[in-house]
Formats: structure tokens, sequence, C-alpha cells
């Protein structure tokens, strides 16, 4: 059972921002200007730690490496 004085009430917002567009973070991170800079990042490994990635994506299926394990130094 749950102790009433930790439950809390929920209240609506007027957040309107949505991320509902995968691409949002693009321009919020300045990337166009970046690129534009010649920058493309070429050469560069990207880490994702998540059980929830799908290597077959078209983003994703030329250069994904999957590998299952953990690294403890």
């Amino acid at each position: 059972t749950m102790d009433e004085n930790f439950i809390q009430q929920d209240y609506p917002t007027n957040n309107k921002r949505t991320n509902a567009d995968p691409t949002w973070g693009v321009g919020a991170i300045q990337a166009p200007e970046v690129w534009a800079a010649g920058i493309r990042g070429a050469g560069v490994v990207v880490a994702d730690i998540d059980t929830g990635v799908r290597g077959t994506h078209e983003a994703l299926r030329d250069a994904f490496r999957e590998e299952n394990g953990w690294f403890d130094p």
C-alpha cells in the first residue's frame, strides 16, 4: 500500500512545446551552422546505451555496430 502523504495531485500544464518532430534537436544544437562550416562528423563513433535501438532503420543500417556487453574500468 501507498502512504497517502506521498500521493500528489496531477495538474494540467500549458507546455505547448512538443517533441513530436524527431529532428527538433538538429536546430537546437545549431547543426546546420556546423554542417555549413564543412564539419560533417565523418569517422565519429556514437554510442547509445539503450535496448530500443533498431539497427535496421534507414538512418543507421549502413553503419550500425551492435555489441552486447558492458565495460567496467
